[in-house]
């Protein structure tokens, strides 16, 4: 490996790196949209007009837990689940690069 390819490939990985960094709201889960009834009397739900509910799907610890996120917080949801898709292309992008470079003994 030349050392100019060498240079690019560890910019790149500080790079990366810096945007880990950056992804500190990330939720791992996935983010799930439905409606449902809420069981008030003489409520519009009642006659079909059910209510649209977000909640977060995530797997810990063996088991699936569902979060319910509050409308207000539905847009702060959605890019912290979308955080976590960036974050693994990432690091798979991290990894590459650090083959690479072993493969060169540059690690």
């Amino acid at each position: 490996m030349n050392s100019e390819k060498e240079r690019k490939l560890l910019q790149e990985r500080k790079e990366l790196v810096r945007q880990l960094s950056s992804l500190s709201k990330l939720i791992k889960g996935s983010l799930v949209k439905g409606n449902k009834k809420c069981g008030r009397k003489g409520c519009k739900c009642e006659k079909g007009e059910l209510h649209p509910h977000v909640v977060i799907s995530t797997f810990r610890r063996g088991k699936t837990h569902i979060v319910y996120v509050p409308k207000l917080y539905r847009k702060q949801a959605a890019d912290a689940v979308s955080c976590n898709t960036h974050a693994k292309k990432v690091i798979d992008r991290i990894s590459s690069i650090n083959i690479e470079l072993l493969k060169a003994g540059k690690l």
